[in-house]
């Protein structure tokens, strides 16, 4: 493949007195707390965000300011794919490439990426070190300036952190800086920037060297301070996309503790039925055990009946239980002839060849009707998050029947509840429907999947067992 070479002005422009342009010619306008970082004196200094609040802007313009003083510094993020699709991409963008050396300039063009670390040399006579943490140890480094510690959250123990701030330490006021979506308040970035515990060591050391001003200071931005540089549809992509905690932590920046509840059984209005004419899946979510003495509590086997019309949701009937594989296979097949060929099925595919086995069973079980199998990615939270979020709005309503309360005492629970297989179903229901999932399709799957629901509130239940 041809590169595509960059391309440097022939005029050499001088380099911008403040801010530097992007690429495409926008203009960077700090916020409020943004500019407050900015001009911070503190030694240490985190600017905690939100997504799409800004912040990896704010470390890039913060490092081409020592940049453009000639100053030696690094940009490092705690996972080099991390640093390789999102600060890389982003710092790239900002960099006046005409005030990189010739020989550094192909590292400006769209093909190029990194595989490994590297350096970054300025006319101005600044050195730039990038690279993305492995383990700790990598985190050493020459002495430098300055140190841009970009998604600092990924480092779990602030041990990366520790050693690499060690090599700031010359130059005219040597700074480090974090830019981040927070963890809890029990993360290392709390304890550090929010409370600012410092060892005793550390303290001594600053009284023998008469250290005045802030030692740590922090500064909290969110995705609504940004939203003047954001697509209209991203932002509101993102309004819908969290609730509780998540959102405080994903959207507007704060340290929260993650945990508690996330949903509020009010938001599920119970209506007597779905549309007819709506789309139909029902999803499994399959328990690796059976229940075989009193006082054990294992989970369940669920499957979870969705509907579609529009943009509202509606959760028609739940099965739920635990028995011997036999009976669970019984289940799912008897349920999945009561739901009819119009009803699409969706099968939870668990990693290993074990998984794979079990799902090639019950598609041969399930012989003549469409099935598709998934593999689940990411964590159940992240998972029901959009769901969540749209039952948050209104729009995911529950058809009266008597599986209704257990449902609701699990989603009101979650994810701090014993259980949460109705939960981990109800994902894999809403990814078929709003094209989530990463189900492989099967042979026998329909396109368009309609059909009169079997599960209104007039309709009596095969399977009714739910405890």
């Amino acid at each position: 493949m041809r590169r595509r070479k960059l391309e440097v002005p022939r005029v050499v422009k001088p380099w911008p007195a403040e801010w530097t342009s992007r690429s495409d010619g926008h203009v960077y306008q700090p916020s409020g707390q943004q500019l407050a970082f900015h001009n911070s004196t503190a030694r240490f200094r985190a600017l905690v965000g939100g997504r799409g609040s800004g912040k990896t802007t704010a470390g890039a313009q913060e490092a081409l300011r020592r940049i453009r003083m000639g100053q030696d510094g690094a940009v490092l993020n705690p996972d080099f794919e991390n640093f390789k699709f999102s600060t890389w991409p982003e710092f790239t963008k900002w960099i006046p490439w005409e005030h990189v050396v010739e020989k550094d300039r192909h590292r400006g063009e769209a093909d190029w990426q990194p595989f490994g670390p590297f350096a970054l040399h300025f006319v101005t006579g600044s050195t730039v070190w990038c690279k993305g943490i492995k383990e700790p140890d990598s985190a050493r480094g020459p002495n430098i300036s300055w140190l841009w510690y970009d998604e600092g959250a990924r480092d779990r123990t602030g041990a990366a952190w520790a050693l690499a701030i060690a090599g700031v330490r010359v130059g005219e006021n040597p700074a480090a800086w974090v830019t981040t979506t927070p963890r809890g308040l029990h993360h290392w970035l709390g304890d550090t920037f929010v409370r600012g515990q410092i060892t005793d060591e550390v303290q001594e050391l600053l009284d023998e060297l008469g250290h005045e001003g802030p030692l740590y200071e922090y500064f909290q931005t969110s995705i609504h301070d940004n939203k003047a540089n954001l697509d209209p549809l991203f932002y509101a992509s993102m309004l819908t996309a969290y609730v509780g905690w998540m959102r405080e932590q994903e959207l507007e920046g704060a340290f929260v503790e993650p945990g508690g509840v996330l949903a509020e059984r009010h938001w599920f209005e119970i209506v007597d039925a779905a549309p007819g004419d709506a789309v139909r899946v029902r999803y499994w979510d399959f328990a690796a055990t059976e229940k075989k003495r009193k006082g054990d509590d294992p989970d369940w086997t669920v499957g979870v009946a969705l509907a579609r019309k529009g943009g509202t949701y509606y959760v028609e009937h739940v099965v739920r239980l635990r028995a011997a594989p036999g009976e669970v296979e019984q289940a799912v097949r008897q349920t999945t002839q009561v739901d009819g060929a119009g009803v699409q099925v969706g099968l939870e595919q668990e990693p290993g060849a074990s998984g794979k086995s079990m799902v090639a069973s019950y598609i041969k079980l399930l012989d003549g009707f469409p099935v598709r199998a998934f593999r689940p990615t990411g964590d159940k939270v992240t998972r029901a998050m959009p769901w969540l979020a749209q039952a948050q709005a209104g729009n995911v309503k529950l058809v009266a029947g008597p599986w209704v309360q257990i449902f609701l005492d699990e989603i009101e629970s979650f994810p701090d509840g014993a259980h949460d297989d109705q939960v981990d179903a109800m994902s894999g229901a809403y990814g078929m429907l709003a094209g989530r999932g990463d189900g492989a399709r099967l042979p026998g799957a329909q396109s368009k999947l309609t059909g009169r629901s079997r599960w209104s509130a007039q309709t009596t239940p095969r399977w009714r067992r739910s405890r």
